[in-house]
């Protein structure tokens, strides 16, 4: 079974200075882009976005979801968006801001899931919790557990999970961070942030 898919836009993106889920790559906006590249590998593609966040025009595979208070981090998009994933046993999280993420670095993660365990990159000595792919037996429980102590951190949520974390990932320059212009521009240039 695929699992379920949640693109994180809902930040308030200040380092970057405007919202990511807007820049374009190749002339499509990137959230636009993160959609049709995860429409391939799940079954289920949810979207979750800030409570007034405004959104171009998506396939109409994506179900739009919203934070319910905005910019509170990216466990308040996954909280969101977990209603709309029963029946699914695993979730692929994803920020909108991967401009090199390809279909194939999907797959690669998909093929190595376990049942009962979520799944997270390393590279460079860093355990990336984004993109990864969550197990979703007891996570919301997990989660509101995390928010009720006011800890908001995918950090603190990996603490409590069972994963795996898997290393050499066919493109490294997908787990590399995207919040500045500088860094959008560099992940642009790679050749896999061009059209899939």
């Amino acid at each position: 079974m695929k699992p379920a898919g949640v693109i994180l836009c809902g930040g308030a993106s200040r380092r970057m200075g405007r919202d990511k889920a807007t820049l374009a790559v190749d002339g499509e906006p990137l959230i636009r882009r993160t959609v049709r590249i995860m429409c391939e590998s799940v079954d289920r593609v949810l979207i979750a976005a800030g409570p007034e966040q405004s959104l171009p025009t998506l396939d109409p595979k994506a179900l739009v979801v919203r934070d319910l208070v905005a910019h509170t981090g990216p466990l308040a998009g996954i909280a969101a968006a977990l209603p709309e994933c029963t029946g699914f046993r695993h979730v692929l999280v994803m920020p909108c801001d991967c401009p090199a993420m390809t279909q194939g670095t999907i797959e690669w993660m998909l093929a190595r899931l376990l049942p009962g365990r979520s799944l997270f990159v390393k590279t460079h000595e860093i355990v990336h919790p984004l993109p990864a792919v969550y197990c979703l037996d007891g996570l919301h429980d997990k989660i509101n557990r995390l928010t009720g102590m006011g800890r908001c951190s995918l950090k603190g949520l990996m603490s409590l999970l069972a994963y795996d974390v898997v290393t050499d990932p066919p493109d490294e320059a997908v787990f590399a961070p995207c919040n500045t212009p500088e860094e959008f521009e560099q992940a642009i240039r790679h050749p896999g942030s061009i059209r899939e």
